[in-house]
């Protein structure tokens, strides 16, 4: 099987990489977009047999420059370079779509990959856009400087009124991986599983009856990002109002929060009252109900995560990836 090096471009705070605010009051950043999709790409390549390594830091504290993140996949002696990206530059208007990129003068095997991805990536995601043909040529930096075949995708427009309402959905996000997984894989070998993707030949199964749809996943995924399915599941263990946002939070407690998504939180000025789903964690782990989830209600959850044996780290008050995994093991325990 092949190694795919996956990169979610830029970082969590490179200036400028955001959602259009008329159309997303929250203004989620692209890497936020970018980073749910190239997890559930990777996910989905082990599946197929593949193994895959991330260029771009995982958590997005740090926007990795292009350069090293080419170099990182030549040493590594990558087969395929995939980045993910989501596009802008339609000012508002109904305009968009998907597009795949490869490199003026690229290998062979960029073009096939680019057929491929482009196609199942549409396939499953359908979201073509305005545009007669979504397979790109550019001289972009990661595409052009790599020693494998490479591809770039634009997954949708950030400020395209058609687009923005696909792309904030983190379902959809799990559409266009498996399209885009689909596609390597059919250049690559493997096949995805539980989607007969790919041109390798899985092995018989038992019949069993099909569901017309995959099954809703009743368990949050573990993987220390706060997002609108960590909070919805939190809103339900917790018996609030279920809506998937953290409403009313005070821009200045952003700092102890690295790991809460734009999107799921709302950080303004206005922020009286607070959240519902925040006071309630308050009362549980018995720090202050105010609502606000500052220093001392992390530091509170951090002890009461600790106690129950849920937690290891440090009581810092930052409420980082260790911190959000052991809230998610917790609320997973309760549903």
């Amino acid at each position: 099987m092949a190694k795919i090096a996956i990169d979610a471009g830029h970082g969590k705070h490179t200036p400028g990489k955001r959602c259009m605010k008329k159309l997303d009051k929250h203004e989620t950043r692209e890497w936020v977009l970018n980073d749910r999709v190239a997890d559930e790409l990777g996910r989905l390549l082990k599946s197929a047999g593949h193994t895959v390594k991330r260029m771009d830091d995982t958590d997005g504290s740090t926007d990795v420059s292009l350069e090293s993140r080419v170099r990182k996949a030549n040493a590594w002696g990558a087969d395929f370079y995939i980045s993910v990206h989501h596009n802008s530059g339609v000012g508002g208007s109904s305009g968009g779509g998907t597009e795949v990129y490869v490199s003026k003068g690229c290998q062979a095997k960029s073009k096939k990959a680019q057929s491929a991805i482009y196609k199942h990536a549409i396939k499953r995601a359908g979201l073509k856009g305005n545009r007669a043909d979504g397979t790109r040529t550019a001289n972009f930096y990661v595409i052009r400087y790599t020693d494998m075949p490479a591809c770039l995708i634009e997954c949708g427009f950030m400020d395209s009124k058609v687009d923005i309402k696909y792309i904030l959905d983190p379902a959809w996000s799990k559409k266009i991986a498996l399209g885009i997984a689909e596609g390597i894989c059919e250049v690559f070998c493997g096949t995805v599983k539980g989607t007969g993707s790919g041109n390798s030949t899985p092995k018989p199964e038992p019949a069993k009856p099909v569901p017309a749809q995959p099954a809703k996943k009743d368990k949050l995924d573990v993987d220390g990002s706060w997002g609108k399915d960590c909070t919805r599941k939190s809103q339900k263990v917790l018996k609030t109002t279920i809506d998937g946002i953290v409403s009313n939070q005070p821009p200045s407690n952003k700092k102890y929060l690295p790991n809460a998504y734009t999107g799921s939180w709302e950080f303004t000025n206005n922020c009286k009252g607070g959240s519902a789903l925040i006071k309630a964690v308050q009362k549980l782990v018995g720090a202050k109900v105010d609502g606000w989830c500052g220093k001392a209600t992390v530091k509170a959850m951090q002890k009461w995560l600790k106690a129950k044996g849920l937690y290891a780290g440090n009581i810092d008050g930052s409420m980082g990836p260790a911190t959000v995994k052991a809230w998610q093991r917790y609320i997973n325990s309760r549903l």
